[in-house]
């Protein structure tokens, strides 16, 4: 998917008990201010969330809020979220490779792919870490609503390839999954 007509984008950060991420910056409410992400030593026992706040692109009103849960380093990742004021329909929907805040999608870079495979579906045996499919969007009411249900094996929070800090696109079409 080379065009970033997309809607929207976020970056996805890290949220612990009495701690909020932005990018991979840590503040914590107390005198430890700012460490980062990478640094902190964490169990890989321990559950781990993170939230992604949607940014509409420039004239567009698309909005959301995208969950990360990951119970340990070896579990899937659950991904949750809802998506408004899409066109009805199919949109590409992946990690990228940067944070990109404000809405500017081609601040992103590309899908998250940091094992060189091609683009594919989330269902395919090789693909980008970044490629999560498409979700669709439906009527509802006066506005369009996705849900998004996701449990993937390759996206994670732990470690060096941890998708904290990498944006979260939508793209105004649907994804070809790898297949054109």
């Amino acid at each position: 998917m080379g065009k970033c007509i997309g809607y929207t984008a976020g970056a996805i950060t890290f949220m612990a008990i009495g701690a909020l991420a932005t990018g991979l910056a840590l503040y914590f409410t107390y005198p430890e201010a700012r460490r980062s992400v990478q640094t902190l030593t964490y169990s890989d026992e321990e559950m781990r969330f993170a939230t992604c706040e949607l940014v509409a692109a420039p004239n567009f009103t698309v909005k959301g809020t995208i969950y990360f849960r990951q119970n340990v380093s070896y579990d899937t990742t659950v991904i949750t979220g809802t998506v408004e004021g899409l066109t009805v329909g199919e949109h590409g929907f992946h990690i990228h490779e940067f944070g990109a805040n404000g809405g500017r999608c081609k601040d992103a870079g590309k899908h998250y792919n940091p094992d060189g495979q091609p683009h594919g579906g989330q269902d395919s045996d090789q693909r980008h870490v970044g490629d999560l499919g498409n979700i669709r969007s439906v009527e509802q009411g006066a506005s369009t609503l996705a849900r998004v249900q996701i449990e993937d094996a390759l996206v994670t929070l732990y470690g060096d390839r941890a998708v904290l800090g990498r944006a979260v696109v939508v793209h105004a079409g649907r994804d070809d999954l790898g297949f054109s």
